[in-house]
C-alpha cells in the first residue's frame, strides 16, 4: 500500500497545481496507481493511509533514484546559479518550477569514496528502521543517527547543467519521502527570498565584477 513517502515528486506537483483539490476524482488519478482496478472502500483505505502517513523534515543530503546518487550542493551559489535561482522565484508559483530549483541544488554525484557509501547506506537503514518501529524513543533514536550521518556525508558533485533534462526527469521521480525535508528547505528559502534577494544579487554582482576585470 502505498504511503505519502511513496509519493513522486511529479505527483505531488500534480496535485499541488491542481485548481479544484476538492475534486476526489481528479486527486484519486493522482496520487493512486491502478486506481480504476479498486473498489471505493479500497480507495479510501489507501487514501487515508497516505494522507495520515507520518512525516518527517529530515534534510536528505544524499538521494539515490534509479540507482544513481544525488547528492545536495553544500556550497555557496555560483553567480549564474543564483541569476537562475532569482528568475525561477520571480512570479513563479513554486510547483510550476520546483523540478527546475531542486536541480540547482541536487546534482549527481560523480565522486564519492567507498566509506561513505557505506556510510549512506547505513544511514537509510536507520531511517527505514525509524519508519517502521513503533516504539517513539526507538524512532527518535533512529533519525537522529540518520540525520547525523547523512548530513556529514562527503562528496562531489557534477557541474550545474540547466539544460540536463536526464536530471529534471530523476528529480522528477525523487520520492517524497526523502525529499520531505528539502521541501521543507525551499519553503523556507521561498518566503525570505524577497527581502534577501536585491542585497546578495548586488553582492554577487559586484564580486563577478571584480572577477572580471581581474
Amino acid at each position: 500500500m502505498k504511503t505519502f513517502n511513496d509519493l513522486t515528486l511529479k505527483q505531488y506537483r500534480e496535485y499541488m497545481l491542481l485548481e479544484d483539490k476538492s475534486n476526489s476524482v481528479e486527486v484519486v488519478k493522482i496520487l493512486i496507481d491502478n486506481w480504476r482496478n479498486k473498489s471505493n472502500d479500497e480507495i479510501q483505505v489507501e487514501f487515508n493511509h497516505i494522507i495520515n502517513t507520518e512525516l518527517t523534515n529530515l534534510l536528505f543530503c544524499v538521494i539515490e533514484i534509479d540507482g544513481k546518487l544525488y547528492g545536495f550542493n553544500k556550497k555557496k551559489l555560483s553567480f549564474g546559479e543564483f541569476v537562475d535561482l532569482q528568475n525561477l522565484m520571480d512570479g513563479n508559483n513554486f510547483w510550476n518550477v520546483v523540478e527546475k530549483i531542486l536541480q540547482i541544488y541536487f546534482r549527481p554525484i560523480k565522486k564519492i569514496s567507498r566509506l561513505h557509501k557505506l556510510y549512506y547506506k547505513l544511514g537509510m537503514w536507520m531511517y527505514n528502521k525509524s519508519l517502521t518501529t513503533n516504539n517513539e524513543k526507538k524512532r527518535k533514536r533512529y533519525l537522529n543517527s540518520a540525520s547525523q550521518i547523512i548530513t556529514t556525508l562527503k562528496y562531489e558533485l557534477e557541474e550545474y547543467n540547466p539544460d540536463e533534462s536526464a536530471h529534471t526527469d530523476a528529480i522528477l521521480n525523487m520520492k517524497m519521502g526523502t525529499l520531505y525535508g528539502a521541501t521543507l528547505f525551499f519553503w523556507t528559502l521561498m518566503l525570505n527570498f524577497s527581502t534577501t534577494t536585491l542585497n546578495s544579487l548586488q553582492e554577487e554582482m559586484k564580486e563577478h565584477k571584480t572577477k572580471v576585470q581581474e
